[in-house]
């Protein structure tokens, strides 16, 4: 069903809209020194509790590279 919605977004003329495995996000840190926590789902990137409930993961992931 999202691969369906993916494809008819994309033939609407719009950017197109590309899903890729955490693996594949990862190569595009290759030579890169991940700053910590690495490459997490964006709700976990440098998470910090609070008086509220935990956030839920999603499936959007992000991270912070550095030259070595």
């Amino acid at each position: 069903m999202l691969t369906e919605a993916r494809r008819r977004y994309n033939e609407g003329g719009a950017v197109p809209y590309n899903l890729r495995t955490p693996e594949e996000i990862g190569g595009f840190f290759d030579g890169l020194e991940l700053v910590e926590p690495g490459l997490v789902s964006l709700t976990r990137w440098r998470f910090e509790a609070t008086p509220f409930s935990t956030p839920d993961e999603v499936d959007g992931f992000c991270a912070v590279g550095r030259k070595p």
